[in-house]
């Protein structure tokens, strides 16, 4: 049985990392949870990464490790 905390986690990445190609990694190992009815910023510059993170949240990019 989940605990409460457990089951108010809707979003959950444990040591995830994302690199395309060759290239440098783009984040590295990166561990995140997000409870349900939370509310969060994405912020950083252009190339930061914050597209590639939604898109691993939703699944339409695996990541490379994790």
């Amino acid at each position: 049985m989940l605990s409460t905390l457990e089951s108010n986690i809707i979003i959950e990445c444990k040591n995830v990392s994302l690199q395309y190609g060759d290239t440098p990694y783009i984040f590295q190992d990166i561990s995140l949870s997000l409870k349900k009815a939370s509310f969060h910023f994405i912020t950083g510059m252009s190339g930061a990464g914050k597209t590639s993170l939604l898109k691993l949240f939703y699944c339409e990019q695996l990541p490379s490790l994790g």
